[in-house]
């Protein structure tokens, strides 16, 4: 796939290089035309999956002191560190922030800042550690499935809040999901209702970024399909700054030229998702061979 810098330079060209358009004003556009053309069809090299393995709820002893943000354990590991954590019987729960393994941990609230203990001083309550949150992928730019042995159901985040607010229950396995934002490392997450009950393995599958920001970004599509739709954004720009109305003829002519590159793009993708009709040998002259050839047939409902 061409870069950015490539495509821009194939647009400048596409408008005569004309002073009245800089490669500023062409980067601005490729990046709209890019965010455009992704979204208007499931491109197949835009889809992908990764796994999440879930981790089980753990139950520990700790030591809490009313009015402290510092929990004392034994059984305190830096895997820990982001995990919620509830004490005793209480209803509320705390994120578990900076773990000194083996020793101790600090509670916070969700957004990481410390919070002290509120309940009674206890040396030795139980406690159970548990996670909900789960990275997907830092080249993801949303989900669109979650599967575990059934599919699971997408939720809006203020719908999810209201199911348990408290995070009492846990279910094996989880069978609602949304959206949990970035964390600091750039990962999308997602949350799981209600929190697993043991560790199971979960298909996500997602959309990736493609953004075309940098001059080395390249498209998830075929170039051309951007070069073209971003030649008639160029030719739209230079008729609102010239008023010159060949820039709306030219405009014309690259939309027909984007049209028949996306029919053509879209028809070519859809046959590369395809399932084989036929499997050949390639083997000649009665010869046996380990390559095979695939014949694809391009189906219609």
């Amino acid at each position: 796939m061409a870069t950015r810098t490539t495509i821009r330079t194939q647009v400048l060209k596409s408008v005569g290089d004309n002073q009245a358009i800089t490669a500023a004003d062409i980067n601005t556009m490729l990046t709209a035309d890019n965010l455009e053309v992704l979204e208007s069809y499931a491109w197949s090299a835009r889809q992908s999956w990764t796994k999440i393995n879930t981790i089980a709820p753990a139950t520990i002893t700790v030591g809490v002191t009313d009015g402290s943000p510092t929990v004392t354990s034994a059984s305190f590991t830096a895997a820990m560190e982001g995990r919620l954590i509830r004490i005793g019987g209480d209803s509320d729960w705390y994120r578990i922030g900076t773990v000194v393994v083996g020793v101790s941990a600090t509670l916070t609230d969700s957004d990481g800042t410390s919070v002290n203990y509120v309940g009674t001083t206890d040396a030795d309550a139980s406690a159970n550690v548990f996670k909900h949150i789960y990275r997907v992928s830092t080249t993801a730019d949303r989900v669109i499935r979650a599967v575990s042995n059934v599919l699971m159901t997408e939720i809006n985040p203020e719908a999810f809040n209201g199911l348990d607010p408290e995070l009492t229950t846990t279910s094996d396995p989880p069978f609602a999901w949304c959206h949990a934002g970035r964390d600091a490392s750039g990962y999308l997450q997602i949350a799981l209702f209600s929190p697993p009950a043991a560790a199971i393995g979960i298909r996500v599958d997602y959309l990736k970024t493609a953004e075309m920001d940098d001059d080395a970004d390249t498209t998830l599509y075929p170039s051309v399909l951007l070069k073209w739709k971003t030649a008639e954004s160029a030719a739209s720009f230079l008729l609102a700054r010239t008023g010159d109305a060949a820039w709306a003829s030219l405009a014309d002519r690259y939309n027909k030229r984007y049209n028949e590159a996306f029919d053509l793009a879209k028809t070519e993708d859809l046959l590369r998702q395809s399932p084989p009709s036929a499997i050949s040998e390639e083997g000649s002259l009665g010869i046996g061979s380990d390559e095979f050839t695939l014949k694809r047939d391009l189906w219609s409902p």
